[in-house]
Parts: structure tokens; sequence; C-alpha cells
């Protein structure tokens, strides 16, 4: 599965509809926001995200404009009233890399998503076997750098493969952060079950240094399908 991962750049105006059909056309199986809130980073930081949040009385409406062209609608979550939003209504959830530490939004992660059997995703900072024995697809990622140099995501996922084959996983992943494809293409070959990548629409985009603009994403969503 190829995941479009919108992140902050569809701020101010969140038009999930062009967003989404951007996704659509560029190949992406499913599209993905993030729900946190500005109180949730540190204080020097809120000012920042705070415009960034997205509107969670339009999650409904992103879900339903994504299941419209075909798409899963999935989303970070970042806290538990987050994580009971997205178990209710999306086809997935998961869980970023800084959060992997979070014991109590796990388990609400977790317990939420089981009352609708919807998958959980967990990204990891570092490769971490002790996490490949809880339930679902964890999602493997490079140190976090933004953008991240392939070198790196080429490390990142050779070892991912690696750990999983050792650890009889197979049902893994990568979310890449670089400004290529090569990573995530040789993920694919190594047995990666899900790609995620953000997607900008702009050269202007907020997110659009560690994104692919829709032709990119598209060259990289028929290599996968390759």
């Amino acid at each position: 599965m190829l995941i479009a991962e919108f992140g902050s750049s569809p701020a101010l105006g969140w038009d999930v509809r062009r967003w989404c059909e951007t996704a659509r056309e560029a190949g992406a199986d499913a599209c993905k926001i993030q729900l946190f809130r500005a109180e949730h980073f540190p204080l020097a930081e809120q000012d920042s995200k705070r415009p960034l949040e997205f509107p969670r009385k339009r999650l409904a409406e992103f879900v339903e404009t994504a299941h419209s062209l075909d798409l899963q609608a999935g989303a970070s979550v970042f806290d538990t009233d987050a994580a009971r939003l997205v178990g209710q209504q999306c086809d997935f959830l998961k869980l970023a890399a800084r959060e992997y530490r979070n014991e109590r939004l796990i388990k609400s992660a977790y317990h939420e998503a089981a009352q609708r059997n919807i998958q959980v995703y967990m990204t990891l900072p570092v490769v971490d076997g002790t996490r490949l024995r809880q339930t679902g697809v964890t999602l493997f990622t490079v140190p976090e750098q933004y953008p991240c140099p392939m070198w790196r995501g080429l490390l990142c996922a050779i070892q991912a493969a690696n750990l999983c084959r050792r650890c009889e996983h197979t049902n893994w992943g990568i979310s890449s952060h670089t400004t290529g494809l090569l990573d995530c293409i040789l993920a694919a070959r190594l047995g990666a079950a899900v790609v995620e990548r953000r997607l900008a629409l702009t050269d202007t985009d907020i997110e659009r240094p560690h994104s692919l603009l829709p032709a990119q994403f598209k060259r990289l969503a028929a290599a996968l399908h390759r």
C-alpha cells in the first residue's frame, strides 16, 4: 500500500477534496493527515504549530472524501482524544515516531482501533526489535531528519528488512523523509508491505523540502506497482 501523507501542507484552507484528488491521480492507495494539538509540543513551538492544527470537526469530511475516491483514510494521533476519533471514523491509525515510548497513547490507540478492527501503524525513530511483538504493521523510518539524506533512507530500509527477517515479522513498511524514490523502491523489493511518502502540491507548500510533488509521487507509484 502507498500512503500519501499530507502533513501540515494543506493548512490553512484544508481543501481536503483537492488534496485527496491529487493523491488519487498520483497513484496513492490511501491518504493521511495528522491530528495534533499545539499544546502537545514544547512551549517554544506552540505558536507556530497552532495554525497547522487540522480541524477535528472536519475529520468525517476528510474520510468521506477519501472514500468517494476509493482511497483509504487515516491519521497520525498524538493524544487519546485523537485516537478515539480516528478509531471511530478512519481506516487506519498511526503512531508517530515521537510517540513510540508513549505507553498511555499506544495502549489507547490499540484499544480504539480494536473496536472496529482497523489497522495500527507505528513509526520508529530507530530500528527497535522490541516493538515487533506488537500487533500490526510497524513502519521503520530514518532518524528524524527533514529532509533525510538518501543514504540514511537506504540504510534504514536494509536494517528494517534484516531485523524483520530475523524476527520472522514479515508485515512491515517504511516512512520516508528523503527527496528521492530509491529508498522506497528498495524497501518494496525487500518486502515492505506499505510505503508512506509526504505529498506536496506546489514548491511553496510548508513541507515541500521533504515531500514529493505529484509527478514524482506518480513515478514512485508506478515503480512500486511494477
